[in-house]
């Protein structure tokens, strides 16, 4: 049995293209590796496995903080750290995770860093995104998409950054809001919402994105992932009208 104190956690479905970067990341940390894979048809698992990490294959049940919630079934170590398949730990963050072990126990946000389809997010959808990620294994995770954890604990914040490259390509982007709209109308079935809620929703997700969160200081990328919000809102809405219909 593992002395370590720590155990990181890599939620997986079809993730070899991100997979090994993520694990070789955590090389800086104490800590035991588990993966729990929800039914990967790629080599997502053969490469975890190779590289040392613990694999635990549950069916998917369009439930995130169901599948992290697992992580307290198959682990022992007090503390549990969450890292997705498409994100890095830097080296300070490394360092700051293993002096945090030995204190007393918090609920640690993180800032995450965005990387993707074109250049940096500094404004806009991405920013400022600081995200709930090291905690004492009695968190809970709740929300079946977009899931955060909650504890008894209070709030800190831990130097060092996540580096975030989430999509290769606008494809992959497209896959991915496709499935959260899915498991989001799933939750949202049976809500009354007019005929116009997928306007004014997504009219509204625009100007913040774009506006209120300075999304247009970045430039071109800034404009084209402001509309992308837009039209992953829209897409949510529509999607619950068409289950209610």
């Amino acid at each position: 049995m593992s002395n370590n104190k720590l155990t990181a956690v890599i939620l997986t479905n079809n993730e070899e293209y991100h997979i090994a970067n993520a694990i070789e990341s955590l090389r800086g940390l104490n800590a035991d590796i588990l993966v729990i894979d929800s039914g990967s048809t790629d080599n997502t698992i053969k490469i975890a496995e190779s590289m040392g990490a613990k694999v635990v294959s549950e069916p998917w049940k369009n439930d995130f903080a169901y599948q992290r919630n697992l992580a307290k079934k198959h682990t022992n170590t007090p503390w549990l750290f969450f890292l997705d398949a498409d994100e890095r730990v830097t080296k300070e963050l490394a360092e700051n995770i293993n002096r945090a072990l030995d204190g007393e126990f918090f609920l640690y946000e993180i800032k995450r860093v965005t990387d993707s389809l074109g250049g940096a997010h500094k404004f806009g959808a991405f920013s400022p995104d600081y995200v709930k990620r090291l905690m004492p294994r009695v968190a809970e995770w709740v929300g079946k998409v977009h899931e955060h954890p909650e504890c008894e604990y209070p709030l800190k914040r831990l130097k060092g950054e996540i580096t975030h490259n989430p999509y290769k390509d606008w494809s992959a982007w497209l896959k991915k809001v496709n499935s959260y709209s899915e498991i989001f109308a799933n939750d949202k079935k049976g809500k009354n919402f007019s005929a116009l809620t997928p306007f004014f929703r997504a009219s509204f997700g625009f100007i913040k994105m774009y506006i209120i969160k300075g999304g247009f200081m970045d430039g071109a990328l800034g404009l084209n992932m402001s509309l992308a919000h837009a039209f992953y809102t829209f897409m949510k809405y529509v999607k619950v009208l068409e289950k209610n219909f």
